[in-house]
């Protein structure tokens, strides 16, 4: 069902496809930098974002730890992406446009969840 669902969803199809072609960077995390085995993933969170060929940014909040947690990205996580104002934002899973911000708290659970977002001007 899970693969169904990715394959399908246009809107996260559409960032991995995009003709900009620029690969996803970490802009904030709270994990170590190395790691050896996939068996040896730290309990611990990051935020990855992917500027678009529209000028928007592919931003992706994900939670590699064992518990519920919550996940900041902040003043200076918009700066690490490129903005120093209020974008909007639009969760591409639920389809749904979120509103404008200028911080975003992501609420994650467990053993990699995730949330998938896009953020414009």
């Amino acid at each position: 069902y899970q693969r169904r669902v990715h394959g399908t969803n246009t809107e996260v199809i559409a960032i991995d496809q995009d003709p900009k072609g620029v690969q996803g960077t970490i802009v904030w995390q709270n994990c170590p930098t190395t790691f050896t085995q996939y068996k040896d993933v730290p309990s611990c969170q990051q935020i990855w974002s992917k500027p678009l060929s529209d000028g928007s940014h592919a931003v992706f909040f994900i939670n590699w730890g064992t518990s519920q947690v919550t996940v900041k990205c902040d003043a200076a996580c918009f700066k690490t992406i490129g903005y120093t104002s209020a974008v909007k934002i639009r969760d591409l899973w639920l389809h749904k446009d979120l509103g404008s911000f200028s911080e975003f708290t992501a609420i994650l659970d467990p053993l990699g969840a995730s949330r998938t977002l896009r953020f414009s001007q």
